[in-house]
């Protein structure tokens, strides 16, 4: 069982600690939004340079398929899911552009797009697109390690994977039945039914079969070599991207939550039945990763017979930009599963990282809103559906046992394991406003009225024109995310 942890002081709200604490000073990542028109502009005329280079006797059906990929991509800048950063941009940036001129690529990746999405994958797009995701920058330890990722991607590119993919679908008809939902699409008539299908689309082209993905290895490992990246580090990057095995997996992190008044309990750790560790039967499609593609041990034996001693670094540009942009996509990272609602994901990584940084003011509100938030989804049973799987195909035994937590605790020992965690000396920052309002927020849901008003008088004084001061009134209760007209059944 988790070790126990107490601590020798109470902490009453009322009396705040005199003294703020050190953190790493994280703000949310800016997003790309409708307002981006440059960007949703060029992602047309990439779709129209795709369509142009079309020739097939079914030339109008697969020129569907890429229209409707690029309403789709389009869609998903305006719904801001891609990051707008600077620095991670030119990171990644400087990666494809070394790889492409030391190779002298035919068909370079036209734009490199970073998804808010805590998922550890990257996708080479129809429309000429490489989509990194801030989960796979955070799991790369290094440059080459993400470097030999994207240039596996860039190899679909170079070796016209994804147009033979699309174009073998639909003169094979295999895609004949969805081309009404990808018609329905294209003129902007779509249901939640034709986004669904497109979305099999949308991955199905990206999963390509065991040659290529080995053809896209080894291009990928020359690639490396080439650009002088340390190409012994693609074993390792294939090795990391398996999140589903740890070789010692290690609870400690999850002490954080015993709390001297409010202690952890053994029956929030209980095993759930077997079936939840399988994948769902109505699942369609599983998500396309470089974890999901064929034979990763395989791959991992036929480029570790390849690998040649090199004085290369692990890292081209400075170690300490790297390990910055790292550093910066883990925390950015735990906001997207925030973001998607991937509730026990988020608690699993912020308590990881916070157990490395115990002061950081934004892991603990993190940490708060995550179990204070499923509380309150607790009242509406698509909502809790939404944030908190049932299933955990795919994830390693500290995720499994984080989300087993969340499943056994009950709802108004969640409101009290917020309340405690975060109404204490070690962990309220008294200059972190958010700790103030989530506070005020759980005293809500857990009828502490007298301890409500306390923690807003006191957050009125110490921030006159404080951000939530007007939030800080009436309780706005959580609202469902139910769609209008739609029926759940869980």
């Amino acid at each position: 069982m988790i070790a126990r942890i107490f601590f020798v002081s109470t902490f009453i709200f009322v009396a705040f600690p005199c003294c703020a604490q050190s953190h790493y000073s994280f703000a949310p990542l800016q997003t790309y939004s409708k307002s981006d028109r440059e960007l949703i502009q060029k992602l047309k005329v990439q779709i129209e340079e795709e369509i142009d280079q079309t020739h097939s006797p079914k030339r109008y059906l697969i020129n569907n398929v890429y229209r409707a990929f690029g309403k789709h991509m389009r869609t998903m800048v305006e719904k801001n899911q891609f990051i707008k950063n600077d620095s991670l941009q030119s990171y990644l940036d400087q990666i494809v552009d070394r790889l492409a001129r030391r190779n002298h690529f035919t068909h370079p990746p036209k734009l490199v797009l970073i998804q808010n999405s805590p998922d550890v994958n990257a996708l080479s797009v129809a429309d000429g697109t490489l989509i990194v995701y801030i989960g796979l920058i955070s799991r790369m330890r290094n440059e080459s390690q993400l470097a030999f990722v994207m240039a596996h991607e860039m190899a679909h590119f170079e070796l016209q994977h994804v147009r033979q993919k699309i174009t073998e679908s639909i003169e094979g008809e295999f895609l004949k039945k969805e081309m009404q939902n990808l018609a329905d699409l294209a003129v902007g008539d779509a249901s939640v039914d034709n986004l669904l299908n497109l979305k099999k689309l949308w991955y199905y082209q990206g999963s390509n079969s065991r040659s290529r993905e080995r053809q896209a290895d080894s291009l990928a490992f020359e690639m490396m070599e080439r650009a002088g990246y340390a190409s012994e580090e693609a074993i390792t990057a294939l090795a990391l991207l398996d999140q589903s095995k740890l070789a010692k997996p290690d609870m400690e992190f999850m002490t954080q939550l015993d709390l001297p008044d409010y202690p952890l309990k053994d029956e929030w750790f209980k095993k759930r039945p077997s079936i939840f560790s399988k994948p769902r039967e109505d699942l369609f499609f599983d998500r396309d990763s470089m974890i999901s593609h064929p034979d990763l041990e395989l791959r991992m034996k036929i480029l570790s017979n390849r690998v040649i001693s090199t004085e290369s670094t692990a890292n081209v540009q400075s170690d300490a930009f790297v390990k910055k942009m790292i550093k910066l996509a883990t925390f950015q990272r735990i906001e997207s599963a925030y973001i998607k609602n991937s509730f026990d994901l988020c608690l699993y990584l912020g308590l990881r990282l916070r157990y490395r940084l115990p002061h950081d003011a934004y892991l603990t509100a993190m940490v708060s809103k995550v179990i204070s938030g499923l509380r309150e989804r607790r009242e509406f049973d698509y909502d809790y559906a939404l944030s908190l799987s049932d299933y955990t195909i795919g994830y390693n035994e500290e995720l499994k046992m984080v989300n087993e937590f969340l499943h056994n605790i009950k709802a108004e020992e969640m409101a009290e394991l917020a309340y405690y965690f975060l109404n204490s000396p070690k962990n309220f920052d008294v200059d972190n406003q958010e700790h103030y309002y989530i506070l005020w927020r759980i005293c809500n849901i857990t009828n502490r009225k007298d301890d409500r008003k306390a923690i807003r008088a006191k957050y009125v004084d110490r921030f006159p024109d404080g951000e939530y001061k007007n939030e800080m009134i009436l309780f706005d209760g959580y609202k469902t995310k139910l769609p209008k007209k739609s029926t759940f059944v869980r």
